[in-house]
Parts: C-alpha cells; structure tokens; sequence
C-alpha cells in the first residue's frame, strides 16, 4: 500500500509497513517521479528482481534490491537520455542559460511566464519562479536548491 509522506503531497510505496526503500533512493538518485514509478512497476511486475539475484546483487532488509542496483540494471541515465528528461536539454530549450551556460536575467514577468510554459509542456518536471535580490534568473533543477545566481530564479522540480 502507498502511503502519504508527511508534509509532502506524494505517495511512497510500502513494504511491510515501511516506505521502500529502493522507491525513496531512486528519488533521492535525482531520478524523475514518472520513471521512478515506472521502474518500480517493471521490478516488481517482471522477473528483473529473479534476473538481479541471478547476475548476485544483493537484497536489503526490505526484500528488494538497492536504488544503486535498479540504477545500474535498468540503465536509467541512458533511459532519461533517450526520454528526454535532461535538465540541460530544459534549459537550453527554454533560454534560461546562454550559448555560454550562463544564466539569463529575466524580468518577473518574463520569469513567471517562462515558469507557466514549462509548466504546461514538460511532463515531468515542474518550474517556480523565486524572487531573489535585484536579478532575476530561472534556474531549472529537479530539487529546490540554494540559489547561485540572481535573485529570480526557476526551479523544475520532480
């Protein structure tokens, strides 16, 4: 059964009671939700944990095999290459960073209406605009960081 994270809108996967812990790694691996809930389905609804235990990966306490392990079997990086889910594929796209890979500033107009066409078109991904100091940049990433540059920046979240 999936339960409800605390002060989070999303649902983790449990196994006896406690959230799986190949689920919650894979996450933390900066691995986008969609294809997290794709790998999980695929491990457990195919003979891949049969096919890990026969190339000796090793099991956790949970029964299932680490999110390092899933990582490498199923290839993921080549997987979200393919798929598309590059953050820098997102930034180039969208113009948040020059042909230079430096960030852009953008009015807070500019910013919020970049965040809305992100929003509207990258599955996958979610943008924000943050006021930051005088500067205002877009900064996709998967995960809220602390800004590095400017004062607006755009977070593409899982």
């Amino acid at each position: 059964m999936a339960r409800r994270k605390k002060n989070n809108c999303t649902f983790v996967p449990e196994i006896n009671g406690e959230p799986s812990e190949m689920y919650v790694g894979l996450i933390d691996m900066h691995v986008e939700r969609p294809l997290v809930n794709y790998l999980y389905a695929k491990y457990k609804a195919s003979n891949a944990a049969a096919q890990m235990d026969a190339q000796h990966y090793q099991r956790n306490n949970q029964g299932e095999h680490s999110a390092a392990d899933i990582y490498k079997f199923f290839n993921v990086s080549e997987i979200q290459k393919a798929q598309g889910f590059s953050l820098s594929r997102i930034e180039n796209k969208y113009g948040i960073v020059d042909n230079m890979g430096e960030r852009v500033s953008f009015s807070a107009v500019d910013a919020y209406n970049k965040a809305k066409q992100i929003n509207d078109s990258e599955i996958g991904h979610v943008a924000k605009v943050v006021k930051r100091v005088m500067y205002l940049l877009l900064l996709p990433t998967r995960r809220i960081q602390e800004p590095k540059y400017g004062k607006v920046r755009l977070l593409v979240l899982l």
